[in-house]
């Protein structure tokens, strides 16, 4: 008997390693979340009675062409979610079941409106995770909370504006559907302004797109960079224009230390214009949006952004996540795909714990997961007035030069609890 027991000890360690659920092996979600919003709900007969089924259709608002299209990889986030809940739900013996449909937003908000009336009214909906921009979520605002009346989780909606509206919501009407599973650029901005104040910088130029994200990250920033003793000059551009040589060529009237760029993909024009108009002599910062493929797809203007050590905020992606996606996909994941990916594990969860798609118990089943719920974007837990992540953690990106190729890589941290890191000697030129 005892030399079948090494045998017999290996079967069971292989059959527990293949009993982890993908995600969790990556150091993701648990698959028990789903267990306790079951079981906190009055169990398996209640939800299936109480959802109307065992199919949970999730709708997506994705920006797949536009002005970020460059965010279009999102979508395959949505697709890991579902994948990684299905999987979850086959192992805890649940009969649920997770779909999902996924609308391009163009990046536009009215066509955001159009599409989230498609998904509601069309293919039956109660459950939506984006859209990517504040702009179109300050549009869905009073369509959501009036007329659809379904909950809405964006992932990357950080414009303090949006938030503001939700606080208004809830003290008016007792509620909001409108979730966020990313925290709002007051955080942003603070880390941004500490980092730009670190290398002795008073005196900035902040130039921004002219929408709901721009101008809430604009009046954030301002506000904190001069409670750090510095001095930020607005810029607003429209994105809409096909040329921006006339807000660029005002920058130099304010005789700055370094300029502050907030961009969508339009951010390859702007910069190709800021190099004609010899705008390099400045040390160059950026925020979270203009962190993907079109800040680097022109190679000239890699080089120079590698040349000049530029730094950037963006919200902060675990490793692990990172490892995962690559795992599953080949290819690194866009920005914001962990807080998507956390969304929708979100919304799912709520509407198990109320065993209901009513909105109204929802929204608090959702605030109530949330303070069990560890994801790979990290700690969940729901401010109520805003309903968004009480804190978030950030990540400080440079663009580098490997093997020729332009890539992004961090260089340092900043949390409300710790305050800045960084791990570089770089200093931006």
């Amino acid at each position: 008997m005892k030399k079948f027991l090494p045998l017999l000890l290996l079967a069971v360690m292989t059959s527990a390693v293949l009993a982890v659920a993908p995600q969790e092996a990556y150091g993701g979600p648990k698959c028990d979340y789903l267990k306790i919003a079951v079981e906190r709900a009055g169990g398996l007969e209640k939800v299936k009675e109480g959802l109307g089924g065992t199919t949970i259709k999730i709708g997506a608002l994705i920006p797949m062409s536009g002005a970020l299209a460059s965010f279009a990889d999102e979508r395959y986030a949505v697709e890991l979610a579902a994948r990684d809940l299905n999987y979850c739900f086959k192992e805890l013996g649940l009969p649920f079941k997770v779909t999902w449909v996924v609308e391009d937003t163009q990046t536009n908000p009215q066509v955001a409106l159009e599409k989230v009336r498609k998904l509601v009214n069309v293919d039956g909906v109660r459950l939506v995770v984006g859209p990517a921009t504040s702009a179109a979520v300050g549009t869905l605002q009073d369509v959501i909370n009036g007329e659809l009346k379904v909950i809405l989780m964006s992932h990357s909606s950080t414009s303090p504006l949006v938030r503001f509206n939700n606080r208004d919501y809830i003290a008016k009407l007792g509620y909001s559907y409108v979730f966020f599973s990313v925290s709002s650029d007051l955080f942003q901005a603070k880390a941004l302004a500490k980092v730009v104040k670190s290398f002795g910088y008073n005196k900035v130029v902040f130039f921004y797109r002219n929408d709901d994200y721009g101008k809430g990250f604009a009046m954030a920033f301002k506000q904190a960079f001069e409670a750090e003793g510095g001095k930020a000059y607005l810029i607003p551009y429209d994105p809409n224009a096909r040329s921006y040589l006339a807000e660029l060529r005002t920058i130099n009237n304010y005789k700055p230390q370094a300029i502050v760029w907030l961009a969508f993909d339009e951010i390859k024009v702007i910069l190709r214009q800021a190099l004609q108009l010899g705008l390099q002599r400045y040390p160059w910062f950026f925020t979270e949006a203009v962190k993907g493929p079109a800040l680097i797809e022109d190679p000239v203007v890699a080089r120079v952004l590698a040349a000049k050590h530029v730094l950037g905020t963006a919200p902060y992606t675990s490793g692990n996540f990172i490892k995962y996606y690559e795992s599953v996909y080949g290819k690194a994941p866009v920005v914001f795909s962990d807080t998507l990916y956390d969304a929708v594990w979100l919304v799912t969860l709520g509407a198990l714990r109320a065993a209901s798609y009513n909105p109204n118990l929802v929204e608090h089943g959702i605030i109530e997961m949330s303070y069990i719920y560890k994801g790979f974007s990290g700690d969940k837990s729901m401010n109520a007035i805003y309903q968004e992540p009480l804190s978030t953690s950030y990540s400080i990106w440079t663009v580098k030069m490997v093997d020729g190729k332009p890539v992004f890589e961090d260089v340092g941290f900043w949390s409300p609890a710790e305050g800045l890191k960084l791990y570089t000697n770089l200093t931006p030129r």
